[in-house]
């Protein structure tokens, strides 16, 4: 049987916060899930039970994935950067470099490119509405209530429904809210913590 510490991985032992982000990532992208827990053992420094195997990892390479070494590209065991990073080296000493960068976000950018676009309109990052996800956040950075108590966010009858007239809540949902672009921040999502944060409905007509 194969020592545990020598599995990486994340079951029912994990913390339930951790779980809850993990869960949200598509299972084909499993690798990004290891890295969420990776990530985690990482905080956890000297106490964690990988420590060692941690410890021989390397902390980051120079530059952005298009000008690393062949060394670099082979470490990162990444079908999809690594075929990229093929593709776009495959220029000749000489040749013009005619590269449209489009309409991309800054992450984008950043990491094919190595510069960021400021006031970039693209620039977007789209979540997903998860009430479960937001009380995590909510108890990680420790708010309160109006009433000096941790606040807990147990939607009411009446904020139900609001959420629901916004698609935010029910069968049909649109779960997908943006942050970012000319926007800056989902309208929807800006109601939302609205309704939430409201001790009435009555109040939150007033606002």
């Amino acid at each position: 049987m194969l020592n545990r510490r020598c599995m990486l991985t994340y079951d029912e032992t994990c913390d339930p916060r951790l779980l809850a982000v993990i869960d949200q990532v598509p299972a084909e992208l499993w690798g990004a899930k290891l890295a969420l827990q990776l990530l985690d053992h990482r905080l956890m420094a000297a106490s964690s039970p990988y420590a060692a195997y941690i410890a021989q990892l390397p902390v980051g390479v120079a530059g952005v994935p298009i000008f690393f070494s062949r060394e670099a590209i082979n470490a990162l065991e990444y079908p999809p950067v690594t075929e990229q990073v093929k593709k776009r080296c495959s220029i000749a000493a000489g040749d013009a470099l005619l590269i449209s960068y489009g309409p991309l976000p800054n992450d984008f950018l950043l990491m094919d490119y190595g510069f960021l676009q400021p006031d970039n309109p693209h620039d977007r990052v789209q979540l997903r509405f998860d009430l479960d996800l937001i009380q995590v956040g909510v108890e990680l950075a420790r708010v309160y209530g109006p009433d000096q108590k941790p606040l807990e966010l147990q939607p009411s009858r009446w904020q139900s429904r609001v959420l629901a007239q916004l698609g935010l809540q029910g069968p049909g949902a649109n779960l997908e809210v943006t942050l970012g672009g000319s926007q800056l921040v989902d309208p929807r999502l800006v109601a939302a913590t609205r309704v939430l944060l409201a001790r009435s409905e009555a109040e939150l007509q007033l606002g």
